[in-house]
C-alpha cells in the first residue's frame, strides 16, 4: 500500500511542480514585458508633458508680447491663467556663451532647449523670434517627472545616475544595472535586483530628447515585486497540499478503484499546462463536482485567463507600435486596436470615438462576440462629450442611464449601461477616444483600467505619428514659400502623366517659366518682396491652370507648368493659347510694399512625345526653348525645336571648350593694317583676337566672341590682349621694324573692375613702350552705360597720352551730348556705313556729316571695312584720316605683317 501511495502521490506532486514552475517562468517573463512597456509608456508620457510645457512656453511668450495690444485667447486652454508658466525670464548673454555649439545651434532653429539643475528640476530655453533675446522658465522636479495616475512603483534618472524622481519606498538603481550603450544600441532592458531583501523584477528605457530639446536623454527604470508577479500561483501553492492529502485518504478509501478516478483530472491539468506553456491560454480546464481537484481547476481557469488577457495585451501592444511605424492614415490602427481589444481585456463592446477635421463624430465599434466591426458617422452637433474628456487624461467612468451620454447612444442601444472612456490626446485636442462598454457594472477596474489607457496611449502614438508623418511628406513635396509641389512631386506627377498619355495616346506639354529682372526686385525691394512677387505669381498661375494640370516651383524664379491628357490634333493650339494667357496674367501689376510692380516672364515649351520621352529630357529641352525665348526678348515663349536643340548643343560644347581655351594658349592675336588716306602708308594696327580650337579649328570671332562674358573671361582676355600686343610692338622694336601705334578693344567688365589703368601703365612699363604707341578701342555702349565713372578712367588714360578710339560709331546711342563728352579723340565709322556707302545716298549723308562732326570736335576719323577703291576715294574726299579694310589686308599674323608693312612703308602717327 505503501508504495502504492508512493506511486500515486509522486506523479501528482511532480505534476504541480511543474505546473508551478512553468507558471512562474511565464509569469516572469510576462511581468517583465509589462515592465518594459511600462517603463516605454511612461517614457513617452514623460516626452509629451516635456513637449507640451515647451508649446506652453512658445505661446506664453507670444502671448506676452502681444499682451499690450491683444487680450488673451481665454479659449485656448494652453493661455489660460491657471496653465501660465509664470516664472519666464530673460536669459544673460553670459549664459548663452556657456552652451555648447550643439545647443547654441539647436537654438537658432527656434527649438527649445532643456538642461537639468543639480535639484532635478527642469530649465527650458527659448530663442524669441521677434528679437535678439533667449528666454528661460523652470519647472519643477515633483510636477515634472511624478506621475500620480501611475500605479506601478519606478524612478526617472539622469544618464549619469541622478535621481529625478523615484516612487516612495524605491532606492535609486544602480547605473550597472540599467547603463545605455549607444555603440551597441541598447536603449531598453531588464534586470532583477534585491530591494530592502526583497527580490524585485525592473525594466529600463532611454528616453530620447536630443532631436526635440538638444538633450542626451532620461531613463525610466519601472521595479516590480517578484512576490507580485507570481502572486497568481499564491492559491495554487495554498492548494495543493490539501489536494496531496486529500489523494492520500483518497487512495486509502479508494485504493484502486479510485485510482483511475483521480488521475483523469491530473491528466486534464497536464495537457492543459502543456498548451499554457506553449501559449495557448483559450483551452479551460473542464470543472465538475466540487471536490478538490475542481477547485483546483478553476484556480488554473483564472490563472489562464488572467495570462491570457495579459499575453494578448503584450501582443497587442507590439503589433500596434509595428503598425503606427508603418500606416499612414489612422483608420488602419483604429480597426486593428478594435479588433484585439476583446483578447486583451474584458468588455461586452469596444469601440473608438473620433473628431475629423469638419467636427463630425466618426465611430469604430465591435462587439466582443462577433469579428466584424461598424461604422458610423454623427454630422455636427454639439459634442459635450469631446469638452468634457478636454482636461482628462486617465480614464472617465460613465453611466450610459444618463442623459448627457448623447455621443455614446450606439453603446446604450446595443444594451451596454456602463462604459469607461479613455481619451487620447494630440497636442491638447482630444484627437480619439477608446470606449469600453458593459452591459453588467463592472467590478474591478484596475486591470481594465492599466490595459484600456495601455491601448489609448497607443492612439494617441499614432495620431502624433501620423501628424509627423503627413508634416514630412509636406515639406518633402512641396514649396515651403509658395505652398506649389517641388520638383520631388512635379517629377511624379510628369511620371504618371506620360504614362496616362502613353495608354491613351495623348499629349504633355511642360512649361518652363523663368521671370525676367527678379533679381531686380530682390535688390531695390528686398528679399521679403521678391518672396511676395514669387507667391503672387503662384497664385496666377494656379489661377490659370486647369485643376487637372500641375503648377510647381523648382526654386528661384523658376515655375512650371504641366498641361496633361492633351488631344493630339489640338495640341499647339491649346498651349499656344496656355502660354499666351499665363504671360498675359504674369504681366499684371502686383502691389509690393506700396509700389506697383509689374513683371515679365520668359515661356520655354517642350511637348511630349515630340520632344522628349521622360522629365529629364522634356526639362532640359523647355529649357533650351526658355533661353531662346529670353534672347528673344522679355515677355516671350518659345516652343522647343531639332535645330534648337543642335544650336543649344553646340553652344554648349563651345562653352565647354572656351572654358580651358585660355589655360591651353590657344588664343592669339593677328593684327590689321591701318592706311593714312593721304599717303597710303601703315600708319597703325588693331590687334584682334582668333582662337585655334583642336576639336573646332580656327574658330570665327563672331561664334566666340559673345560668349567670353558667359565663360568670365572678358577682363581676363582684355588684360591678355593688353600685354600680348604691348610685348609684339616690343618685340618689332627689337627687330628695327619702324614703330607704330597699336590699337586694341577694351571690354566692359575692364571697366567695370577700375583695374584697366594699372594694366595699361604696367604693360607699356614692362615693354619698354610710349603710352602714345597704344590706343584703346571701347564702344559706345561701354562708354554711357556706366558715364560718370567711364568718363573718370578714359580721362586719366588720356592725360597719359593713351588714345580712346569710339568703335563702331553710328550704331549705339549716337547722342551727341555723350559725342561731346566723352573724352575720346578717334572716331571709328561701323562698316555697316561703309557697305553702302556706293549705293545708298542716305547714308554717304550721314558719313559725310558723321566725318565733318568729328573734325569740328577735333576727332581722327578712321572708316572699318573699306574693301573698294572708290568706297577708300569717297571717304578721302569727305576728309577720312584713316582706312581699315580688305581692301587693303586682311588681318595678319606678326611676321606677315611686318612684310606687309615694309612693302607699303610706314611712318610714326
Amino acid at each position: 500500500m505503501l508504495l502504492f501511495l508512493f506511486a500515486a502521490m509522486l506523479p501528482a506532486t511532480g505534476l504541480g511542480l511543474l505546473v508551478y514552475h512553468q507558471a512562474s517562468d511565464t509569469l516572469l517573463a510576462l511581468n517583465y514585458r509589462s515592465l518594459e512597456a511600462h517603463a516605454k509608456g511612461l517614457g513617452m508620457s514623460l516626452v509629451q508633458r516635456l513637449v507640451w510645457r515647451a508649446e506652453t512656453l512658445h505661446l506664453q511668450l507670444a502671448a506676452q508680447t502681444d499682451e499690450a495690444s491683444q487680450k488673451p485667447d481665454d479659449r485656448n486652454p494652453l493661455l489660460r491663467k491657471d496653465s501660465r508658466i509664470e516664472s519666464l525670464a530673460v536669459v544673460e548673454p553670459e549664459t548663452l556663451l556657456k552652451l555648447r555649439p550643439g545647443q547654441l545651434e539647436h537654438l537658432k532653429k527656434s527649438g527649445v532647449l532643456l538642461q537639468l539643475t543639480p535639484a532635478g528640476d527642469a530649465l527650458m530655453t527659448i530663442a524669441h523670434a521677434g528679437s535678439a533675446d533667449h528666454f528661460q522658465v523652470m519647472v519643477a522636479g515633483e510636477r515634472l517627472w511624478q506621475h500620480d495616475n501611475e500605479n506601478e512603483t519606478y524612478c526617472v534618472l539622469t544618464l549619469a545616475g541622478q535621481p529625478l524622481h523615484c516612487s516612495p519606498g524605491l532606492p535609486v538603481p544602480p547605473p550597472a544595472r540599467w547603463s545605455v550603450d549607444e555603440r551597441q544600441a541598447r536603449h531598453a532592458g531588464v534586470f532583477a535586483w534585491e530591494v530592502n531583501g526583497e527580490e524585485q523584477l525592473a525594466a529600463f528605457w532611454h528616453v530620447p530628447l536630443t532631436a526635440t530639446f538638444a538633450h542626451e536623454g532620461l531613463v525610466v527604470v519601472v521595479s516590480d515585486s517578484r512576490a507580485n508577479a507570481l502572486a497568481a500561483l499564491t492559491q495554487f501553492r495554498m492548494l495543493f497540499p490539501a489536494v496531496a492529502v486529500l489523494a492520500m485518504a483518497m487512495a486509502v478509501w479508494l485504493a484502486l478503484i479510485q485510482i483511475r478516478r483521480q488521475m483523469r483530472p491530473l491528466e486534464d491539468l497536464t495537457r492543459h499546462t502543456e498548451n499554457l506553456a506553449q501559449g495557448n491560454f483559450a483551452n479551460r480546464v473542464e470543472v465538475s463536482g466540487n471536490d478538490e481537484f475542481s477547485r483546483l481547476a478553476e484556480a488554473f481557469n483564472s490563472m489562464s485567463d488572467h495570462l491570457n488577457h495579459k499575453f494578448h495585451l503584450l501582443q497587442a501592444l507590439a503589433e500596434l507600435d509595428r503598425a503606427i511605424l508603418n500606416v499612414s492614415e489612422m483608420e488602419s490602427v483604429i480597426r486593428l486596436l478594435l479588433q484585439r481589444t476583446p483578447q486583451c481585456l474584458p468588455c461586452d463592446l469596444a469601440g473608438v470615438l473620433r473628431f475629423d477635421a469638419a467636427g463630425d463624430l466618426l465611430l469604430w465599434a465591435i462587439d466582443a462576440g462577433e469579428t466584424s466591426l461598424e461604422q458610423t458617422r454623427r454630422v455636427g452637433g454639439d459634442h459635450a462629450l469631446c469638452r468634457r474628456l478636454e482636461g482628462e487624461e486617465t480614464a472617465l467612468l460613465l453611466d450610459l442611464r444618463q442623459p448627457d451620454t448623447q455621443d455614446l447612444a450606439f453603446f446604450a442601444d446595443r444594451g451596454a449601461t456602463q462604459a469607461v472612456l479613455f481619451p487620447a490626446h494630440l497636442k491638447e485636442r482630444c484627437d480619439s477616444v477608446l470606449v469600453l462598454a458593459y452591459r453588467r457594472p463592472l467590478s474591478d477596474t484596475d486591470e481594465v483600467c492599466q490595459a484600456g489607457r495601455s491601448l489609448a496611449d497607443r492612439l494617441a502614438a499614432a495620431a502624433v505619428s501620423i501628424a509627423w508623418g503627413n508634416e514630412l511628406y509636406r515639406q518633402a513635396h512641396f514649396d515651403a514659400l509658395t505652398g506649389l509641389p517641388n520638383r520631388t512631386l512635379l517629377r511624379d506627377r510628369v511620371h504618371q502623366s506620360l504614362l496616362r498619355a502613353q495608354r491613351g495616346k495623348l499629349a504633355v506639354a511642360l512649361l518652363l517659366i523663368d521671370l525676367d529682372n527678379f533679381k531686380d526686385v530682390n535688390d531695390s525691394l528686398g528679399h521679403s518682396a521678391g518672396d511676395a512677387l514669387l507667391v503672387s505669381c503662384a497664385e496666377k498661375l494656379a489661377k490659370v491652370a486647369r485643376h487637372t494640370d500641375t503648377v510647381a516651383r523648382l526654386g528661384g524664379d523658376e515655375f512650371v507648368v504641366v498641361l496633361v491628357d492633351l488631344p493630339t490634333p489640338d495640341t499647339a493650339t491649346i498651349v499656344d493659347r496656355m502660354a499666351t494667357t499665363l504671360n498675359t496674367e504674369l504681366a499684371r501689376p502686383v502691389e509690393l510694399h506700396a509700389r506697383t510692380v509689374s513683371i515679365a516672364a520668359s515661356i520655354g515649351i517642350a511637348i511630349y512625345p515630340d520632344n522628349g520621352a521622360d522629365m529629364e529630357e522634356l526639362m532640359k529641352n523647355a529649357d533650351a526653348a526658355m533661353y531662346q525665348s529670353k534672347r528673344a526678348g522679355q515677355g516671350d515663349y518659345r516652343f522647343y525645336s531639332e535645330q534648337l536643340n543642335a544650336a543649344a548643343k553646340a553652344r554648349f560644347e563651345m562653352l565647354q571648350d572656351l572654358r580651358k581655351a585660355f589655360d591651353d594658349d590657344e588664343f592669339f592675336l593677328v593684327y590689321q593694317p591701318k592706311i593714312e588716306a593721304t599717303s597710303g602708308r601703315v600708319v597703325g594696327a588693331e590687334a584682334l583676337i582668333r582662337w585655334a580650337s583642336p576639336r573646332l579649328g580656327l574658330v570665327s570671332p563672331a561664334r566666340f566672341i559673345p560668349l567670353i562674358d558667359e565663360v568670365g573671361l572678358d577682363a581676363v582676355l582684355g588684360q591678355w590682349v593688353i600685354e600680348t600686343a604691348c610685348a609684339q610692338m616690343a618685340a618689332w622694336d627689337a627687330d628695327g621694324v619702324p614703330p607704330i601705334c597699336v590699337s586694341v578693344n577694351a571690354s566692359p567688365a575692364q571697366f567695370h573692375s577700375n583695374a584697366i589703368i594699372s594694366q595699361l601703365r604696367s604693360a607699356l612699363t614692362r615693354n619698354g613702350l610710349q603710352t602714345d604707341r597704344l590706343e584703346l578701342e571701347i564702344l559706345e555702349s561701354t562708354a554711357i552705360g556706366k558715364a560718370g565713372d567711364v568718363n573718370e578712367t578714359l580721362a586719366e588714360l588720356r592725360a597719359m597720352n593713351v588714345s580712346i578710339a569710339l568703335d563702331d560709331f553710328g550704331t549705339g546711342y549716337s547722342s551727341l551730348v555723350y559725342l561731346t563728352n566723352l573724352p575720346a579723340n578717334v572716331l571709328k565709322i561701323d562698316r555697316g556705313f561703309i557697305t553702302d556707302l556706293l549705293t545708298d545716298q542716305r547714308k554717304r549723308t550721314i558719313v559725310g556729316q558723321i566725318i565733318s562732326l568729328a573734325k569740328a570736335l577735333g576727332f581722327k576719323v578712321v572708316a572699318e571695312g573699306v574693301e573698294e577703291s572708290e568706297q577708300a576715294r569717297v571717304l578721302g574726299a569727305m576728309g577720312c584720316d584713316l582706312f581699315q579694310g580688305y581692301l587693303f589686308s586682311k588681318p595678319l599674323l606678326p611676321a606677315a605683317f611686318v612684310a606687309f608693312q615694309e612693302e607699303r612703308g610706314s611712318r610714326l602717327v
